[in-house]
């Protein structure tokens, strides 16, 4: 190779060597250019998202100076951006007074929003949540706040509470009613023997009378009217204790299931007592009802709610559990241990399908909407188990088994 041939080479290689430093600087040009395009898209499309949210942006610093707002922000407290800009976050938002440090808010860190109320220009206040986001660290901290407006929601949930408080109310009155009409029902038959035994009575005295005063009454007239006065009289009396147990006992009931006096009781006979208060649904039926539980089991409770779950379990099963069967039986089986109280109630029903035993204690929920249930009646035992008495409660069933229900409560 001659010396000419030897630099045409070098120059040759030089060349390549420049073709492809060219090459890698087009590529990343490219790729610079693709990448300021992705990051100016980017950025174009957090300031439509940053202005347009619906929800109220801010951006603090740990000292709680606003250092950016977005229109959200101005429309839900009624402030320009330059004024907000010129405030501090305590002069906006409450919660359980002044508002917080921001560095024991419960809100930083957390994945769920944290509720406080705001105070708008015009002084009025909105119910808010908001999540809190560091988005910088250094001398001065930046926290990005998403702050949302739930005024009507509370407002529709509070409404919510108020009338499921006004159904469960009304379910609770109705079956006071119910209680009612049961009592007129119940002593309606001694009370009828007593009149007709008395009505008896006074027609046989009136005959004796006549017979004494003609002086026509003969020894065994009047040993038959002695005895009609003891049979009348014993029937009489019988009928009058047998009505005045009945209205005893659905007094009782009825005063416990409208108030929430916290008294002693033994729960056989109490349970007992809520029994005879629904033998006007129950005799209508052939179902049988078992009750084991020692005799001398005394509680220190709430016997109104212990009534209220025995009634609505029981009419839970009549109108569901028992749905086409004629001879259904039913078992309390009560016990108690060192810390708990114990009711195990089970019916032979039909039983409950997955779908609806996950849903058995929700509110409204019912399988017989628009054939008068209401699906109150879980929810209330759920609720008187849970709150009033502070214990639990857990249903298991499975389709054509029964359905069981455990309820522990604590004993205080």
């Amino acid at each position: 190779m001659t010396g000419q041939e030897h630099s045409t080479e070098l120059l040759q290689n030089e060349i390549d060597q420049l073709k492809k430093q060219i090459t890698t600087l087009k590529n990343a040009l490219a790729t610079q250019k693709k990448t300021e395009e992705e990051t100016l898209e980017k950025q174009t499309r957090y300031e439509t998202l940053f202005e347009h949210a619906d929800d109220a942006i801010f951006f603090e610093t740990d000292i709680e100076d606003i250092v950016d707002v977005n229109e959200g922000a101005c429309k839900m407290f009624g402030y320009s951006r330059d004024e907000l800009l010129r405030m501090k976050s305590t002069q906006l938002f409450y919660s359980d007074g002044p508002f917080f440090s921001i560095y024991s808010n419960p809100a930083l860190g957390s994945e769920l929003p944290v509720e406080m109320t705001g105070i708008r220009k015009d002084n009025s206040t909105i119910s808010l949540e908001y999540t809190i986001t560091p988005l910088i660290s250094g001398r001065n901290t930046v926290f990005m706040f998403i702050i949302r407006d739930v005024t009507k929601r509370k407002k529709a949930e509070e409404e919510l509470k108020t009338t499921q408080e006004h159904l469960m109310e009304s379910k609770k009155m109705a079956a006071l009613g119910e209680l009612v009409a049961g009592v007129a029902h119940e002593i309606n038959t001694p009370i009828g023997i007593g009149v007709t035994g008395m009505s008896t009575l006074e027609d046989r005295t009136k005959a004796i009378v006549e017979l004494y005063e003609q002086d026509d009454l003969s020894k065994e007239e009047f040993e038959q009217y002695l005895k009609t006065v003891t049979d009348a009289s014993h029937a009489v009396l019988s009928n009058l204790h047998r009505a005045a147990d009945l209205v005893r006992t659905f007094k009782q009931v009825a005063v416990d299931q409208s108030s929430e006096e916290h008294r002693k009781f033994k729960f056989k006979e109490y349970l007992n007592d809520i029994l005879t208060s629904m033998q006007p649904k129950l005799k209508k039926t052939n179902h049988q009802i078992t009750v084991n539980c020692p005799e001398d089991l005394e509680l220190v409770s709430y016997p109104g709610a212990f009534s209220r779950i025995i009634t609505n379990l029981i009419f839970n099963s009549l109108v569901h559990g028992f749905e086409g069967i004629e001879k259904g039986k039913i078992v309390f089986d009560i016990s108690v241990n060192q810390d708990y109280f114990i009711i195990q109630y089970s019916d032979n029903g039909r039983g409950i399908s997955p779908d609806v035993l996950e849903k058995i204690f929700d509110p409204f929920f019912t399988t017989k909407r628009g054939q008068g249930g209401t699906g109150l009646g879980m929810h209330i035992v759920y609720n008187l188990v849970s709150q009033t008495l502070n214990g639990k409660i857990k249903c298991s069933s499975t389709p054509g088994n029964g359905s069981q229900f455990l309820i522990t409560i604590p004993i205080r």
